[in-house]
């Protein structure tokens, strides 16, 4: 259990440093479903399955993403706050990962698919697809037995 909470403590200082409000805010779900669904519409979970260039056009990609766009150029510089940042990064890219690969356990083969990001002084209308993604199951059903 120490280990969980260690790792908890670990993700929350990542979160602090790119940004992020401490705990589990809409800003930081929809940033990790974004990535991940980046992930899966370019065939990969983890930085083993993606190889260094897709990971590299993750990491990109993650850098033009709220809140981090606005520390991009920060990022992989040689200042201490390039390095933790980048340290960081690699650190909530990996969980993202984790994240899916547990998705994908739970439901088999789920295609995630990214929606635009919104603008947030954009109201939502109803019957908006206000979502990050949309699971799309490949299995016809599933059941869950209790």
């Amino acid at each position: 259990m120490a280990n969980k909470s260690k790792s908890k403590t670990k993700i929350e200082e990542d979160k602090a440093i790119l940004g992020f409000q401490a705990g589990w805010t809409p800003l930081y779900r929809k940033w990790r479903d974004v990535v991940k669904a980046h992930m899966t519409a370019n065939g990969f979970n983890s930085l083993s399955t993606a190889g260094t260039k897709k990971w590299a056009v993750l990491t990109d990609y993650a850098l033009t993403l709220k809140p981090l766009s606005a520390r991009a150029s920060v990022h992989g510089t040689a200042t201490p706050a390039g390095i933790a940042m980048q340290a960081s990064l690699r650190n909530l890219l990996g969980d993202a990962g984790k994240k899916l690969k547990d998705t994908q356990a739970l439901y088999g083969d789920v295609q995630l698919v990214e929606s635009p990001e919104a603008d947030s002084a954009t109201p939502v209308r109803k019957g908006t697809l206000t979502d990050l993604f949309t699971p799309v199951i490949s299995r016809a059903s599933l059941t869950c037995s209790r």
